[in-house]
């Protein structure tokens, strides 16, 4: 269902950024409410569903593969725009055009950086594979480690952007990430609890809706300021949260609404899982293809977005439940052609990255982490 709703948001963008005279106050109030919690709600998912690797070496393993596969799809995207710039047609597709000094330079940053990709979507994995990369850490350590890092990494993050230091390796949001799957790996009885008393989930709906539905559209973008409104150019000057750039807005309602959000998706998710019959078994294949979704999703995020902004927006007003439902059908029916096409090119793409994760592994680490003592093994307790 997340993945869905990513879908959906993204679909929503060329009526809300950037626009030029047509901004859907419809569209935006929507993607607002997603924003304010879905990416942190992906983040307790992780955690809620972490199986928790035995050894460190297995955990940078994961970890690599997701930041290698994350670099090795935006560079493909760029051999892409490489070609189409030399084809001239860049402009034909709205893509930037690229030279082959551009093209190394771009691997060469996200290499090296981590921060913005040339798939933009794609922070994601990078983020995730370092959250998940510190909380196989962390844990060993006990719950007062845990907390401390998770304050420092927000620190950081905060502190990186008011220095105006640069997005390196995620750490304007890493902090918000780190928390969020340790509350969800913290969460798991009490979830397991309510997954099996439907009253339960309802009343976690209920109780997540009334907190967020009121407070998402407060935040106005001012860190310390609930009053003043601190707007985002690109976003006709609203506010939305957008973790990609640390954008969280007034901590205190960012932290109120991502609760309410997250207790409501839980809530609302557990309930369809168990009486929507034939589209929670639906949901459950998407589920299980989150991540190629993702990736192809950024994909069309980056290239059919442009196009839709260009010829479709301006042209076809953003409002009505009859609109916004023919969209999400269409933006959901795009990505899963886009997928089915892409199948191939994706199972190698991953299957590429987890090889060359292995052979950096086996080359570069194995003699450094090739022992992993009892001692240092974390519980398989919550492997399914």
């Amino acid at each position: 269902m997340a993945i869905v709703l990513v879908m959906y948001g993204h679909s929503l963008a060329p009526w809300l950024m950037d626009t030029h005279g047509w901004f859907s106050e419809g569209a935006f109030l929507q993607w607002k409410l997603g924003a304010s919690f879905l990416m942190p709600l992906f983040f307790l998912l992780s955690g809620l569903s972490w199986r928790e690797e035995k050894t460190i070496k297995v955990a940078l393993r994961e970890a690599l593969t997701l930041i290698i596969t994350a670099w090795m799809a935006s560079v493909f995207i760029d051999f892409v725009r490489l070609g189409l710039t030399y084809a001239g047609l860049s402009q034909l597709f709205l893509q930037p055009p690229v030279t082959p000094l551009q093209l190394l330079k771009n691997a060469a940053r996200m290499a090296i950086y981590g921060d913005f990709y040339s798939l933009s979507a794609l922070w994601f994995l990078s983020a995730l594979a370092l959250t998940r990369l510190l909380a196989t850490l962390s844990i060993r350590l006990g719950f007062g480690f845990v907390a401390l890092l998770a304050i420092v990494l927000i620190g950081a993050g905060l502190g990186a952007q008011a220095i105006g230091l640069r997005n390196y390796h995620q750490i304007y949001l890493l902090g918000v990430a780190f928390s969020c799957f340790m509350a969800g790996r913290a969460a798991r009885d009490a979830y397991a609890w309510v997954v099996k008393r439907p009253a339960a989930a309802l009343a976690l709906g209920v109780v997540g809706a009334a907190i967020v539905f009121p407070t998402f559209g407060l935040n106005q973008g001012c860190t310390f300021d609930m009053a003043r409104r601190c707007g985002i150019p690109t976003l006709n000057d609203e506010f939305g949260v957008a973790m990609i750039y640390g954008a969280y807005g007034n901590l205190l309602l960012f932290t109120v609404s991502t609760i309410g959000g997250i207790l409501w998706g839980l809530g609302v998710s557990t309930l369809t899982a168990r009486y929507a019959g034939p589209l929670a078994t639906r949901f459950n294949a998407l589920g299980r293809s989150t991540l190629n979704l993702l990736i192809v999703n950024a994909v069309v995020l980056d290239f059919i977005n442009p196009q839709v902004q260009l010829w479709i927006a301006p042209k076809l007003p953003a409002h009505g439940f009859v609109f916004f439902l023919a969209l999400c059908a269409v933006a959901v029916a795009t990505t899963l052609i886009a997928a089915w096409v892409l199948r191939r090119p994706v199972r190698l793409l991953r299957s590429g990255a987890r090889q060359l994760a292995q052979t950096i592994i086996d080359l570069l680490i194995r003699p450094y982490f090739g022992w992993s003592p009892r001692r240092l093994r974390v519980s398989p307790a919550h492997e399914p």
